[in-house]
């Protein structure tokens, strides 16, 4: 059997900072496959079973104030269909 490739290749990135801080973004992959999908011939449909690939991440800090930043390396997609934040504050 021949080598299986993606038709299209998506990837989102996410950074994000405290405080609008000087220091490096930290950066994380939020796009991903929480399985591996082998097709059994080369006439075997793709199907991983989801028609939206969610992740759940955590981002961890301290502050006032969070920026978050998505991006797409160039030759890639990144297609956000939501987004929720959930924070918790320590009194």
């Amino acid at each position: 059997m021949s080598e299986v490739a993606p038709v299209t290749t998506d990837s989102c990135l996410m950074s994000y900072k405290w405080d609008w801080k000087n220091y490096p973004d930290r950066e994380q992959e939020l796009y991903r496959l929480n399985r591996l999908y082998t097709p059994q011939d080369e006439d075997d449909p793709w199907n991983y079973g989801q028609d939206i690939i969610t992740t759940k991440n955590r981002i961890r800090g301290r502050g006032t104030a969070l920026s978050i930043k998505l991006t797409s390396p160039p030759g890639t997609a990144c297609k956000v269909t939501g987004l929720a934040v959930l924070y918790m504050v320590e009194l």
